[in-house]
């Protein structure tokens, strides 16, 4: 699939748009020009199975005939009177006679300004402040109501969900609670009853997760709301016509008080609509204004929902019963797949409005939005990235709705595209021997630190939560907080002591942190459990290597290639992990195993990676930048990931400028990523660019000097410096982990003109120990590590001169 045109069209969106800025490098998101029932096509003339529809206004498909007959006849007819039609009372009327609350009827635009109708009437009807909402539900983007909820109970200082712009006094009023926690609701009432004017809820909580109401929440809810007088306010945006044709409350058997409609309503048209009983829509009249706008009932949009409501009611509702057997049809399928896979696939809806993502398999149940966040997202966006490359159109979170128009046909295509999605998958996640990038729904994007504080405090409730205690040690590594993330890790692996899998993911997760002789236990006792795991071998020779025992480790990961499938693969990366080692140098051999791994697995992500790694340090730049170019092609949402690579391009053409423009990019992302602020100094060195460079020296200095163990000889360097200069050599004076210290820092060894003192020698240091390649550096490229450099790196790192 190509995408030029869509790009296009999203460069000068930004130029007319105010939006969130796009990561360059990574294509913008499509631009659809037209749909046709079920199907969708982008500007590149790519074709789709849509379930998405709009965000779910679309419930018969794109184009339906009735409502575009409708429309066309209504726009002859007149666009806009400011005056009540025939047509307002007719929609009204086919709403009294669907839906059970509906008494009384007023229309508008939107589903927010809705809600915010229903809330005010709400006051109005009860004389009352408060209202109570749940975590994870959406009721608009209005200040009023769009707020989270940072306690368990009703209680504390609410968060706007907007990172600026909102205000603490709009939050006032608002309370809100877990969803399906009757009990906490209970409390709530008795404790702030007499203050609450509604309790507003989504019977399905569709937009995040599409978790349904527990067995008697919403009668619970019904009971409380009825013995305190207060107000229960469905918000039916999404749920409405949807899961039958009186919406959730014909669906689940209980009626609220008051009823907010919108997106089916109009079948892509916009329109929304307040319903509900007498004795609350009596008081519309004393909240004056309310449900005021220009094109509120507007003629057009009613004419839609007419046309729409008529469509779905003809044959005692037969599109929506088929409608629903589509889906289950569709559930059914998927429900099959999910016993296919070793991915933790999971399927949750009611009727046509389902969430299909990935949650770990050891994970609690699904029933509020905390649980809600033990979703793998990052693997479930994946999931929606490898569909799209197959030609089905899903939500990135995981929501799927289904329309009228959706055929068994469909269904078919998206359960075959389904399974190689999930096979492609699945192939990367059990054959890459690699850690999961990211640590979830709060990864990347500068987000770490306001998730820190939410994980925090879960788990001080959910101590024994696996999920979001790995959460939580990813966030504290991700912010510097090392020996906090350890103690985490620790902690899961002493309450999972006979989870062999997850034994294995903390070993790793402890070696990652640099305690290699923790991580060597926690695999010694996966293995013991489970001793076919390729994947513990694999990091139980990685633990031995990062200690020095190379034979241990060459033992270790002789064990992990019978475990393995996939042959090419397999071999592939063995020759890459002993080429890693200096037990093989780069060969053409090398570089066509790959090739051949490619050929039987092109979707894998990581073998194109290694794949990269080959041919830059075989020097064939051309193949580099085509490998480059396909693979944003195919995985256009992570070209992120060839950030390092470009980087790794850019310094072996000795292309600075270049190297350093990535590098910029990658430490954007997360700036704590030490490795890429150490190219980072060495590029600004390179470029002439020398207070900037010694600026990120001495930064990188003073985060890693207790780390690397030569915080004890910094007294002595700075008083030995003078002496150094005089003898124009610059190391004489340096312990043994200086050396090692300089020499890893800077990706290359000590040149041979360098002579060392004491127990050190001449020529390369210790190269076994450094794991250098002697072949890596030849020619001028050595002569980059002569004395001088040296001289200068130091002067630069420590501050002894510009």
């Amino acid at each position: 699939m190509g995408f030029d045109k869509s790009r296009n069209l999203h460069r000068r969106f930004t130029q007319s748009a105010p939006c969130d800025p796009w990561p360059e490098g990574i294509p913008p998101p499509h631009f659809f020009m037209r749909g046709s029932g079920s199907h969708v096509w982008d500007a590149d003339g790519n074709e789709y199975i849509d379930y998405i529809l709009g965000m779910g206004p679309l419930i018969l498909g794109h184009s339906p005939a009735t409502v575009i007959e409708a429309v066309t006849r209504q726009l002859q007819d007149g666009l806009l009177f400011a005056t009540p039609t025939d047509l307002e009372i007719e929609v009204a009327e086919s709403l009294k006679a669907l839906v059970p609350c509906a008494e009384k009827v007023r229309f508008g635009t939107s589903g927010s300004e809705a809600v915010h109708a229903a809330l005010r009437l709400a006051r109005a009807a009860t004389g009352r402040p408060r209202i109570l909402r749940f975590e994870g539900h959406y009721h608009g983007w209005l200040d009023n109501i769009a707020w989270e909820g940072a306690g368990g109970n009703g209680g504390g200082a609410l968060k706007p969900s907007a990172a600026k712009g909102q205000i603490r006094s709009d939050s006032e009023g608002l309370l809100i609670l877990p969803w399906n926690d009757l009990e906490a609701v209970g409390d709530l009432f008795r404790r702030k009853g007499s203050s609450i004017a509604a309790v507003i809820l989504e019977p399905v909580m569709a937009s995040c997760g599409a978790i349904p109401p527990t067995n008697g929440f919403l009668a619970g809810l019904h009971e409380l709301c009825a013995r305190h007088g207060s107000v229960l306010i469905f918000d039916e945006v999404v749920t409405g016509f949807r899961l039958a044709l009186g919406g959730a409350q014909e669906f689940f058997g209980v009626t609220p008080d008051l009823a907010v409609f919108g997106k089916a309503l109009g079948a892509g048209i916009p329109i929304s609509a307040v319903a509900g009983g007498e004795r609350v829509m009596r008081h519309w009249g004393e909240a004056s204004p309310i449900l005021a706008g220009t094109h509120s009932a507007n003629p057009v949009s009613l004419a839609a929902a007419r046309a729409t409501l008529e469509t779905l009611s003809a044959d005692g509702g037969k599109l929506l019963l088929g409608m629903r057997e589509t889906a289950a049809q569709l559930r059914s399928g998927l429900e099959a797949l999910r016993e296919q896979t070793s991915l933790p696939l999971t399927i949750r809806g009611v009727g046509p409005l389902l969430n299909v993502s990935f949650v770990p398999r050891d994970s609690s149940p699904i029933t509020d939005h905390r649980s809600y966040l033990q979703t793998d997202f990052a693997l479930t966006a994946r999931l929606f990235d490898s569909l799209r490359a197959r030609g089905v159109h899903v939500g990135h979170d995981g929501r799927w709705f289904l329309s009228s128009t959706h055929t068994d046909e469909d269904i078919q295509r998206t359960l075959a595209a389904m399974q190689s999605s999930l096979e492609e998958l699945g192939a990367e996640s059990t054959s890459s021997i690699r850690r999961p990038r990211g640590g979830g729904a709060f990864d990347g994007n500068g987000q770490a630190h306001k998730a820190l504080a939410l994980y925090e405090e879960l788990v001080v409730s959910q101590s024994k939560d696996v999920s979001l205690l790995f959460q939580l040690a990813w966030l504290y590594a991700q912010e510097g907080r090392l020996k906090d993330a350890e103690g985490i890790f620790l902690r899961i692996g002493s309450l999972k002591g006979r989870d062999a899998s997850l034994l294995t993911q903390v070993g790793r997760e402890l070696l990652f942190l640099g305690n290699a002789k923790k991580s060597r236990e926690f695999f010694d006792a996966s293995l013991k459990l489970n001793p076919k795991q390729a994947e513990a071998w694999f990091w139980l020779a990685e633990a031995y290597y990062s200690d020095l025992k190379k034979e241990e480790a060459l033992q270790a990961y002789a064990s992990v290639v019978p475990l393995l499938e996939k042959k090419h693969r397999t071999q592939a990366q063995h020759q890459m992990y002993l080429k890693s080692r200096g037990r093989m140098d780069l060969n053409p051999q090398m570089i066509d195993l790959y090739e051949q791994a490619l050929r039987q697995y092109p979707a894998d992500r990581d073998l194109r990676t290694d794949y990269l790694d080959l041919l830059i340090e075989a020097h064939q730049h051309d193949r580099v930048t085509k490998i480059f170019s396909q693979f944003a092609k195919d995985f256009p949402l992570e070209t992120d990931r060839l950030w390092p690579y470009q980087v790794r391009l850019a310094f072996d053409q000795k292309n600075f400028k270049q190297a350093l423009y990535y590098l910029d990019r990658i430490l954007k992302k997360n700036p704590n990523q030490w490795a890429y602020r150490r190219d980072r100094a060495e590029c600004l060195y390179r470029l002439g660019k020398w207070r900037e460079a010694r600026k990120e020296y001495e930064t990188l200095f003073k985060v890693t000097q207790n780390d690397l163990g030569i915080a004890p000889f910094l007294d002595d360097i700075h008083r030995r410096y003078d002496h150094r200069l005089k003898q124009q050599l610059g190391f004489q004076h340096l312990g043994e982990d200086q050396i090692l210290w300089l020499a890893s820092s800077y990706q290359g060894y000590v040149h041979e003109h360098l002579k060392l003192s004491g127990s050190f020698r001449w020529g390369f240091y210790d190269l076994d120990r450094l794991s250098i390649n002697e072949q890596t550096y030849t020619g001028e490229a050595a002569l980059m590590w002569d004395q001088t450099f040296w001289q200068t790196r130091l002067g630069l790192l420590f501050g002894f001169s510009d």
